[in-house]
């Protein structure tokens, strides 16, 4: 749950949402310290869940790049 100072993501939203996200990827070790890792399938949702009659919400697909370090 997520709270702003303003209406967000618009002026007839709540001042508390929600936000989801999942992923599903893969990561590849590279050698003993370092590895790569490719997120694909990306969902993330943020919304008011109709708390108030109107729900702006946002909803957007991605996917991601990285280079991890392991200590």
């Amino acid at each position: 749950m997520l709270g702003f100072t303003k209406k967000a993501p618009a002026t007839q939203a709540t001042y508390e949402n929600f936000s989801l996200q999942s992923m599903g990827g893969v990561q590849v070790k590279v050698d003993d310290r370092w590895g790569v890792r490719l997120g694909l399938f990306g969902d993330f949702h943020f919304s008011n869940a109709f708390i108030v009659p109107a729900n702006p919400g946002l909803d957007v697909m991605n996917a991601n790049l990285a280079l991890s370090y392991h200590f």
